[in-house]
């Protein structure tokens, strides 16, 4: 059986935003990409590196991150090949996790945007976002 895949472009849609954030806070990989970006700002071949992340992965989970504004690209560094490789830093300033029954409450507070609540009902499906 294959397996279909959507693509959707998140900046057309706040709610897909909103909710894809809460998806990318929730993976490992992506954890470790912020985190590991938030004092300094990294390759993608680092991250991976660094990080134990395949690269094809991390190239993905890069673009998503980037995608949402979680994480930014700072410039370009020139490496020993030659080459020149972007380097991104996190935008995230804090975020916290909780539930309470069947409601998933997302805290995000990202630099220069202020805080955001993402309240996600797991047996409704709706989603609500306040500022």
């Amino acid at each position: 059986m294959s397996q279909i895949e959507t693509t959707i472009d998140v900046r057309e849609n706040i709610q897909i935003k909103e909710l894809a954030m809460a998806q990318l806070l929730a993976d490992d990989y992506c954890l470790k990409i912020i985190t590991g970006t938030a004092k300094k700002s990294m390759s993608v071949k680092d991250m991976a590196f660094t990080y134990f992340i395949p690269f094809a992965t991390c190239y993905k989970k890069v673009a998503q991150l980037e995608a949402i504004g979680l994480i930014r690209e700072d410039g370009k560094v020139l490496k020993g090949s030659g080459k020149k490789h972007s380097v991104y830093s996190s935008c995230l300033k804090n975020f916290e996790v909780n539930y309470t029954g069947n409601t998933i409450v997302l805290n995000v507070e990202l630099f220069g945007a202020g805080p955001k609540k993402i309240s996600l009902d797991l047996l409704e499906g709706s989603l609500v976002t306040t500022k």
